[in-house]
């Protein structure tokens, strides 16, 4: 998925919501902006992390990781918005306000957010490290260039 694009439709969902915040079509789609944009950005990050572990053991040069710890914490707390969202939208028993077929949907949201809000924690940590690899790599390569 691109990024920007969920980052705009997250902007233009937001705008809907507020003018129309009852409206669960709305909430839906959102909660579902939502997790795609986390799970794209945490996605990147694992095969970023894999990459950067095969090019560290053949001994190449490391890469800047392609998010900052910002970008994580947009995602922890864009999944606790899409968990509130999911809350809402799971006590919606009327079918004409919100279609019953989508209420698996949203119990997978709820068990998404539960499982990357207990994982979270693990990629804040390996982007840590492979920040400070990155930096101790280019004081390697400038080092190594001033000999």
């Amino acid at each position: 998925h691109d990024l920007e694009l969920l980052r705009r439709c997250k902007r233009s969902l937001q705008r809907a919501m507020h003018l129309a915040p009852r409206d669960y079509s709305l909430m839906f789609n959102m909660a579902l902006v939502l997790k795609t944009w986390a799970l794209d950005v945490v996605t990147c990050l694992k095969k970023f992390r894999d990459e950067q572990i095969r090019v560290q053991e053949s001994g190449g040069a490391l890469s800047a990781p392609p998010f900052s710890k910002q970008h994580l914490e947009q995602v922890q707390s864009d999944i606790l918005v899409m968990m509130r969202l999911s809350a809402i939208l799971s006590k919606i028993t009327e079918e004409r306000e919100f279609p019953k077929a989508r209420q698996k949907d949203v119990r997978d949201f709820m068990e998404w957010g539960e499982e990357m809000h207990g994982l979270l924690p693990h990629f804040f940590r390996a982007l840590e490290e492979d920040v400070q690899a990155y930096e101790e790599s280019c004081n390697d390569i400038r080092a190594r260039e001033e000999e």
